[in-house]
């Protein structure tokens, strides 16, 4: 490989008291001869680097950053770090600089679209400026090239050997971090982009970007000095075309388009929140279950486009009856699916513990009439507090009028205790709403009550639903009620 040596002489000595001049030679291998005149000086200080013009490897610093994809789909990229925010990706490359300090070259890089980049042809050429870098972990550099843990040090680039720049949007964080690795330093790379060395752009799914480093600098070829630019390896990075980008699934029926979600939206009234595909994907798997789902073929409606993690589906249309057949459809809640009980810190276990002991009962004799035939008794575990249990269901749909029965069940226990048969009153809490639907309710341990609200609508599509015990201490301590909860089913009965 062809190689250039870069010949930098300084003159460095004392001032002498005589006019004499000292002259050096270089005898060169071609022949021909170097005459530097010392001067005043009594000394010529001679350096020389080697350095190879094309195919130098300058290096990115990292044996490449990785991304993960759906269906197991990985892309390589040949940068120090990449990110993916906001449906956007940047990256940052990191690399050492090996030119000589005293060469005093600029430095830079060229970035595009093409291949065979150089300063005169690629998208963008930036020059570096010298930037503040802030490394931290168990390998952080310190000014002195000592390493010491767990601390952070201001460093700046030039005093490393380092340049980096990031390429993507404006930055949606503050601070970006990397991992740094290369032969000298690892760690933690943090900068803030808009105040650095930057290529801003939006990086486009499925391109592929060239970028080639490059020094700019003046050496002396054939008794002259000439500028002259030395390139790094070219290399490349590919953004990824994955159908999770794009909107597009592995199945025809994942997802529906966004035009598709925003037509279905039309069906709800304006004062409450459309739900999400998200959120109705769990229904429409039910309704495309139902002889109704089943008649309906919507592979016509279906698009379809390759990527590199396989084939993706688009689903364009969702039926009229898809919706009909959601807000006609009553709802229950199983006594046992509870999503929260109350918690108090034990300062003994140091923990949080739940204030109720949850005790499921089931097979109860159809004499009690309990809906359902189950229930779940909630014990309190501490005694000098009222408790909550709450209830959750994802498919209670936003402007839908329905009946709320909320059934709490009589005591089944035929050797109760008379403290244990004592009524109790509770508070119940469309917490998403933060609306209290009834407050101080007496519910009997002797009989089924149930508790019906025949106007309740939601805004937001599921239920949150928190019911808790309003018995005070003194009423407690009188033996007049207790904090015993036993809930049967909850239903949602939409009203037509």
């Amino acid at each position: 490989m062809k190689r250039i040596y870069i010949l930098i002489v300084a003159l460095v000595g004392c001032m002498l008291t005589v006019t004499a001049q000292d002259v050096t030679i270089l005898h060169m291998k071609d022949g021909t001869q170097r005459r530097y005149i010392n001067g005043l000086k009594n000394a010529t200080t001679v350096d020389f680097y080697e350095v190879t013009p094309s195919g130098q490897d300058v290096g990115s610093g990292t044996d490449g950053a990785v991304t993960s994809h759906d269906n197991g789909y990985t892309q390589k990229w040949d940068v120090t770090h990449v990110w993916y925010d906001g449906g956007q990706y940047s990256v940052v490359i990191v690399w050492s600089n090996d030119m000589p300090k005293n060469f005093q070259a600029r430095h830079g890089i060229c970035f595009g679209t093409e291949l065979g980049l150089t300063t005169d042809h690629c998208d963008t050429l930036l020059y570096f400026t010298d930037t503040e870098v802030r490394f931290q972990g168990d390998y952080s550099p310190k000014r002195d090239g000592h390493f010491e843990g767990g601390n952070f040090w201001n460093v700046w680039a030039s005093s490393l050997n380092l340049n980096y720049v990031y390429v993507g949007p404006k930055a949606n964080s503050y601070y970006k971090t990397a991992y740094l690795q290369n032969n000298q330093y690892r760690g933690d790379f943090t900068f803030r982009p808009s105040q650095f060395n930057e290529i801003r752009l939006s990086l486009q799914y499925g391109q592929t970007y060239y970028y080639r480093t490059f020094a700019e600098g003046q050496v002396e070829e054939n008794g002259q000095l000439k500028n002259k630019i030395f390139y790094g390896e070219e290399k490349s990075f590919r953004v990824p075309l994955v159908m999770a980008d794009a909107a597009y699934y592995p199945d025809p029926e994942d997802a529906g388009s966004e035009e598709a979600i925003a037509a279905f939206a039309s069906h709800f009234p304006d004062s409450v929140n459309a739900p999400t595909w998200k959120q109705m994907s769990s229904l429409w798997k039910i309704w495309r279950k139902t002889d109704e789902g089943k008649a309906f073929d919507l592979m016509a409606h279906v698009t379809s486009k390759k990527f590199d993690d396989g084939t993706g589906y688009r689903l364009n249309y969702i039926p009229d009856a898809f919706y009909n057949w959601m807000v006609s459809r009553e709802i229950l809640i199983d006594p046992f699916d509870v999503a929260e009980i109350s918690r108090v810190y034990d300062t003994t276990l140091r923990d949080t513990i739940e204030t109720i002991e949850p005790e499921r009962i089931t097979d109860v004799d159809a004499k009690w009439g309990v809906p359902g035939g189950k229930y779940i008794r909630f014990m309190p575990s501490v005694s000098t507090m009222n408790h909550s249990v709450n209830y959750r269901h994802s498919e209670v749909v936003p402007g839908v009028r329905y009946k709320l029965q909320i059934n709490f069940a009589p005591e089944t226990d035929e050797y109760a205790t008379f403290s244990v048969l004592l009524p109790t009153k509770v508070d119940i809490t469309d917490v998403k709403a933060n609306k209290l639907i009834v407050t101080k309710q007496e519910i009997p341990a002797t009989k089924v009550t149930t508790l019906e609200f025949d106007d309740f609508s939601t805004t937001n599509m599921g239920l949150d639903l928190r019911i808790d015990t309003r018995v005070t201490n003194v009423e407690r301590r009188r033996e007049t009620h207790n904090r015993i909860m036993r809930i049967a089913e909850i239903r949602l009965i939409p009203v037509k």
